[in-house]
């Protein structure tokens, strides 16, 4: 048992080739993050990303926290939770409070993958434009793109 699952139980490990990573229930995620950047050390968020299980998987979305102590030689973690809500407004918590970088990447995940981040202090689009109907990253979006019109083709 890892340091981690001895302060959160719940707290499983999850299957890695390159660094330790774990599953944390959604509703732990704050305060695991909160103790891996305090009592952990690991004072960079490299990187939020999600991933898409495809439609009718359960749960279908998962967020993926990748983060790095800079203290202990450049040790890495990973952390994965499922998101709640639904297939169509998937959500979980923003951790801009742990790391205001998590502005960005919760963003960038919002506009790719549809996910809601709550609490976020301004959950917009990032990539693409702010009335894009889709969400690239999602499983049924094919590869081709959708034909859509461009928010600023009039000017």
């Amino acid at each position: 048992m890892t340091p981690l699952q001895e302060k959160f139980p719940q707290v499983t490990e999850r299957p890695s080739a390159d660094h330790p990573a774990f599953n944390v229930p959604l509703g732990d995620l704050v305060a695991v993050l909160g103790y891996l950047r305090d009592e952990g050390a690991f004072d960079l968020l490299m990187d939020i990303t999600a991933i898409d299980w495809a439609e009718g998987a359960t749960p279908r979305f998962t967020v993926v926290y990748h983060l790095l102590s800079t203290t202990r030689t450049g040790t890495y973690i990973r952390i994965a939770t499922a998101c709640a809500g639904t297939e169509a407004a998937p959500t979980a918590p923003s951790v801009v409070s742990l790391w205001p970088g998590a502005n960005w990447h919760e963003r960038e995940c919002f506009d790719m993958f549809g996910i809601r981040f709550d609490g976020h202090p301004d959950l917009r689009r990032i990539l693409m434009w702010d009335c894009y109907p889709h969400h690239p990253l999602r499983k049924e979006f094919p590869l081709a793109g959708i034909e859509t019109d461009l928010a600023f083709a009039d000017i």
